[in-house]
């Protein structure tokens, strides 16, 4: 999943 580098923050940023 390297296709949406914002996305990924997203989820790390709602996963944290």
């Amino acid at each position: 999943m390297n296709c949406c580098p914002f996305l990924i923050r997203l989820s790390q940023e709602l996963a944290s």
